[in-house]
C-alpha cells in the first residue's frame, strides 16, 4: 500500500467531515475494482 492510500485512510478518522468525505470518495473510487493492498488494511 503506498502513502497516498494511506493518507487517505488517515484523513479518514478527520475531525473535518469534508476531509473525511473527500477520502472516502477516494477510497470508493479506488476500489471500484480489485486493489492488492485490501488484506492489510482489513485483513
Amino acid at each position: 500500500m503506498d502513502s497516498q492510500i494511506k493518507s487517505f485512510f488517515d484523513m479518514l478518522q478527520s475531525v473535518d467531515k469534508n476531509e473525511q468525505y473527500a477520502a472516502s470518495n477516494q477510497l470508493m473510487e479506488l476500489t471500484s475494482h480489485k486493489v492488492n493492498w485490501a488484506y492489510d488494511v482489513w485483513g
